[in-house]
């Protein structure tokens, strides 16, 4: 009975620290902002968004990232494809995947009047 005890409360040591390890080293983690760069990217505008996108938060995050309630935040970005010249459900789809999926903060871009519209609808 005593082995049995003893067992329990080594797991439940194992547990509380691990437990606690997550937590410093959650805290420990860089706040990041999420930033989905939307765009065609086969095509020259959308290289070109990316492009801007990449040169402001390599510029932004050098400084010191973005500063909000003292606490700084660097920007990830994260490039997404909309296919929006050939394919309006392909940017609906973009701007999904971006919101659900890579959970993103904020969302950039966009070329074509009729798939911003759509887009619009599922942000």
């Amino acid at each position: 009975m005593r082995t049995i005890l003893k067992r329990k409360w080594h797991f439940c040591l194992f547990v509380l620290a691990l437990a606690m390890l997550i937590t410093v080293n959650h805290a420990d983690a860089e706040k990041i902002i999420k930033v989905g760069v939307m765009g065609p990217m086969k095509f020259s505008r959308g290289e070109h968004t990316w492009y801007g996108a990449t040169l402001a938060a390599e510029e932004i995050n050098a400084a010191g990232g973005i500063v909000i309630k003292g606490e700084p935040y660097k920007i990830e970005l994260i490039k997404a494809d909309t296919n929006e010249f050939q394919s309006i459900p392909d940017a609906i789809n973009t701007t999904e995947r971006l919101i659900t999926v890579d959970k993103v903060d904020f969302l950039v871009g966009g070329s074509r009047t009729e798939a911003c519209l759509a887009q619009q609808e599922v942000m």
